[in-house]
């Protein structure tokens, strides 16, 4: 997918302001995306259409045409607090105002993604009853402790008992008693966290930190343009991934079944982190004139 997409955006003559280039990008990325969500993985068709904002922000879109993309999205999961919501459409409307398009437009724009808060509860209807207690269960575990709650639970409790140095290699109760689920891949920071401690969970942030930031460094000193958006969307696809495994092992997002690049077990998914990698440096090499 970032292959092709990067492919398309590399034409020099095309023209990012118009709508055509937009809808032909997300064409490219949602047309598979949605072919894994059907399976049902919402987690892994989520991380597929990550790359194309950054991409397009890349090759030149106004970052005002970026964020309406991004507005009806926040504009649904506000609607589910009256408060945020209501944040949220001031804020909007003070975007909108700042950005100064047409009269008609900003109208339309404004009311269109409030309409689109509104029909939150059709749209929460449409996902599968684990899916909303996944989501509910974020919010208030204690819904069900037993059930959509359990793996958070038993996460959290890892990590932080693990504290700041851990309890030692094998040491760990949740990992060692088998309490923590799925322990060598969705959570496989919180046995670390639980054994090693905080400390080496850094270490891995600043890692992966560290190989984020040399891509990104790469990917500006590129002289070729689908080399350097190529790079760009590897390198939204391991942020993304990071940051989602990160985040759901500490309940601040639902929990999705999505590995830890490098670290969590695997075959298909340790290869094409290794295979995305290899592309990077590749493409990172300066050619000869």
């Amino acid at each position: 997918v970032i292959l092709v997409l990067a492919k398309y955006l590399s034409d020099w003559n095309l023209n990012v302001g118009r709508i055509q280039t937009f809808a032909m990008s997300f064409l490219i990325v949602l047309v598979p995306a949605l072919i894994v969500f059907k399976q049902p993985d919402l987690g892994t068709a989520l991380i597929m259409i990550t790359p194309v904002i950054p991409m397009l922000y890349w090759v030149g879109a106004r970052p005002f045409h970026l964020f309406l993309i991004i507005a009806p999205f926040i504009s649904i999961i506000t609607a589910f607090h009256s408060i945020s919501f209501t944040v949220w459409a001031v804020l909007f409307l003070i975007i909108i105002f700042l950005s100064k398009p047409k009269i008609l437009l900003s109208v339309s724009i404004y009311f269109g993604n409030i309409f689109l808060g509104l029909l939150s509860p059709i749209l929460w209807n449409m996902l599968h009853p684990y899916q909303q207690k996944r989501i509910l269960t974020v919010f208030n575990p204690e819904l069900d402790p037993l059930g959509a709650a359990y793996q958070i639970i038993q996460s959290e409790t890892a990590i932080g008992s693990g504290g700041l140095l851990g309890k030692g290699f094998g040491q760990g109760t949740q990992t060692q008693l088998k309490f923590l689920p799925v322990q060598e891949s969705d959570f496989i920071l919180s046995v670390i966290g639980e054994e090693f401690g905080f400390i080496i969970i850094l270490l891995i942030f600043l890692t992966l930190t560290s190989l984020i930031l040399r891509s990104l460094k790469l990917a500006y000193n590129s002289n070729d343009r689908f080399s350097s958006l190529t790079i760009i969307g590897m390198i939204t696809t391991f942020l993304a991934q990071f940051y989602v495994n990160a985040a759901m092992t500490v309940g601040l997002i639902p929990v999705k079944g999505l590995p830890f690049p490098f670290v969590s077990y695997g075959g298909s998914f340790l290869l094409s982190c290794y295979i995305m990698v290899g592309i990077i440096i590749n493409f990172g090499v300066k050619k000869p004139e």
